[in-house]
């Protein structure tokens, strides 16, 4: 019986949810109104109007966050092996581009980071990566531009583990 209560109040929130002609968006939220499935305006925080059934309201959260990106083991343009591993901190400003085109955050998070780094490491020296103030100038300079990309405006980049390190890699047999 409550499994059968349970699927009643799950569809009467169901209904609510595109019956109400309304979508209130909060200080920490972005969104966008969907009309017939088509992106039809971008919500302002507070209240905003929708038709009931015609249109969703669609939100994602703005606040800051942080993510630790994939461990990367790299070459230097001077053959050195480094093995870094970066952080982002970010927030969502632009929720057409992010709730519409990003299927798997965690992914373009990685793609926007881990993609910048590869290509900044492999124009460099292992000192400059190592060491150099510059790498870090860089890097956020390159993976800013690629958060663009997906409506997110990246704030501070940074490592949380640089070294070098030999990579090993094993063949399987075919």
């Amino acid at each position: 019986m409550t499994s059968v209560l349970d699927r009643l109040i799950d569809l009467l929130l169901a209904a609510w949810r595109w019956l109400v002609p309304w979508a209130v968006l909060a200080d920490d939220q972005v969104g966008l109104i969907r009309r017939l499935g088509v992106t039809h305006r971008i919500m302002r925080r507070g209240w905003n109007w929708k038709l009931p059934i015609v249109e969703e309201a669609l939100e994602v959260c703005s606040a800051l966050d942080s993510t630790a990106l994939r461990e990367q083991s790299l070459t230097t343009i001077d053959g050195a092996q480094v093995t870094l591993r970066c952080v982002l901190t970010y927030r969502v400003v632009d929720p057409k581009l992010w709730i519409i085109e990003v299927e798997t955050p965690q992914t373009v998070l990685n793609d926007a980071g881990c993609l910048a780094v590869s290509e900044l490491v492999s124009e460099l020296n292992a000192d400059e990566v190592l060491q150099g103030p510059e790498f870090l100038i860089k890097l956020a300079r390159r993976v800013r531009a690629r958060g663009r990309r997906f409506g997110i405006e990246v704030l501070s980049v940074g490592l949380a583990d640089r070294t070098t390190a030999p990579t090993i890699r094993l063949l399987g047999k075919d």
